[in-house]
């Protein structure tokens, strides 16, 4: 069984909609896998939830975004790769935002460690590759109503 680390963390994400296609971070990893991710991070203590994803979005994708209205809170428990045999609690808090008009994918200038670009996806065409698969539903069908908390998901 996996140890688990005591500290809970916070990460905001944003929901970023246009033309049919959501704006994702491609990262790909030392072993080869690829994945696609939401923007956006931890929130630093004693930072307010949207001010730590304005900054986490200016930071990984170069964009001042716009936050709108909270989508969902999910708890995931994350393998910690650099402790071996190491979990940890994150609770996801997924807002819409909105990037401004003339906005064009890049990476910021700190992007996450494993970030290679920025684009406007199909998320039907990287389902595969898309982390956490459970706010999937929630990127793949943004118009539905889903709970707000969607409880415990991978």
């Amino acid at each position: 069984m996996a140890d688990l680390i005591p500290e809970i963390r916070i990460a905001v994400r944003a929901l970023i909609l246009q033309d049919d296609k959501v704006l994702l971070q491609h990262k790909v990893y030392e072993n080869g896998d690829e994945r696609y991710t939401l923007p956006g991070g931890a929130a630093e203590p004693g930072e307010p939830l949207e001010q730590g994803l304005m900054r986490e979005c200016l930071e990984e994708i170069g964009a001042q975004v716009s936050v709108q209205e909270m989508v969902c809170v999910a708890d995931l428990f994350k393998r910690k790769k650099q402790l071996i045999n190491t979990i940890q609690q994150q609770v996801e808090i997924l807002f819409r935002c909105e990037v401004p008009l003339n906005y064009t994918p890049r990476n910021g200038k700190k992007p996450d460690k494993h970030q290679v670009a920025v684009a406007w996806k199909d998320i039907d065409s990287i389902r595969e590759q898309f982390f956490p698969q459970g706010l999937l539903k929630i990127v793949a069908d943004p118009g539905k109503t889903h709970p707000t908390y969607l409880g415990l998901i991978k």
